[in-house]
């Protein structure tokens, strides 16, 4: 029987990202699951990647396939179920993009952006199929839209200001993701107790300042966290000896400021 959703224990199962496999989720942090799913698949898919790459030392082999296995049988049940999905990502990454006419490319885009949200909406209404079946479902029609806009070949202008708000809402995003529940919670548990409260035009005001609120928020955490990923990633290289790699994309927007 799992423990409940606090304590020093499960804390540190969640900083070690065995969420929903010894520990539950930690508090209201609900999106603390995928954390747990992408730590895994980082772990499984080199192991995998290894046991199976051409030449290697039949010793080496036996230890990535025990790894493997062991780490398979720690994550069984949704996360290794699962992680198919995660290597539909793969598979676009190795497929070359769509080559399609310039007359027809913003067409069929603008098609498959049509029928991507209406399968997204409509999979989400039914409750005829397991919900994992639902999720490959899901998985293979987000691969094939993502391959369609892969054909868009052309250019873009960094200093347009489409591509620098994507840019700037990209950069934290993740944070957003994993921060915005907990903080909203606690707002609204202070707002209406406990109570349900539904949003309407009477209390939009309301709305929109808890939405800058947690954008705020969410930003001011990506700050000191976040935006710091290539700091971190290069410190560890030198600790190591590796040769420092830098980002395409500074993970800091004063950096990337600094370096204009």
């Amino acid at each position: 029987m799992l423990a409940p959703p606090h304590g020093l224990g499960v804390f540190l199962g969640n900083l070690f990202f065995v969420q929903g496999i010894l520990t539950p989720i930690f508090g209201t942090d609900g999106a603390l699951w995928s954390l747990a799913n992408e730590f895994w698949y980082y772990i499984l898919f080199p192991l995998l990647v290894l046991l199976l790459r051409p030449g290697t030392p039949l010793l080496r082999r036996a230890l990535y396939a025990v790894l493997l296995a062991a780490a398979a049988w720690l994550v069984r049940g949704g996360i290794l179920e699962a992680f198919p999905i995660w290597l539909f990502g793969v598979l676009l990454y190795r497929l070359a993009p769509p080559r399609l006419s310039q007359e027809r490319a913003g067409l069929v885009r603008l098609l498959a952006t049509v029928v991507f949200l209406l399968s997204f909406f409509a999979l989400s209404r039914v409750t005829l199929i397991s919900g994992m079946f639902n999720d490959y479902v899901l998985g293979v029609i987000t691969t094939a839209y993502l391959w369609l806009l892969l054909s868009n070949q052309e250019g873009y202008k960094p200093e347009a200001w489409g591509v620098r708000c994507a840019r700037a809402s990209a950069r934290f995003s993740f944070t957003l993701y994993l921060v915005h529940t907990p903080l909203l919670l606690f707002l609204f548990s202070l707002l209406a107790g406990d109570t349900r409260w539904v949003p309407g035009w009477s209390n939009a005001p309301v709305v929109f300042g808890l939405f800058v609120m947690t954008l705020a928020y969410a930003y001011g955490v990506a700050y000191l966290t976040e935006f710091r990923t290539d700091d971190v990633r290069m410190w560890l290289q030198r600790q190591i000896g590796t040769q420092i790699t830098r980002s395409a994309l500074s993970s800091d927007p004063a950096t990337e400021a600094v370096a204009k």
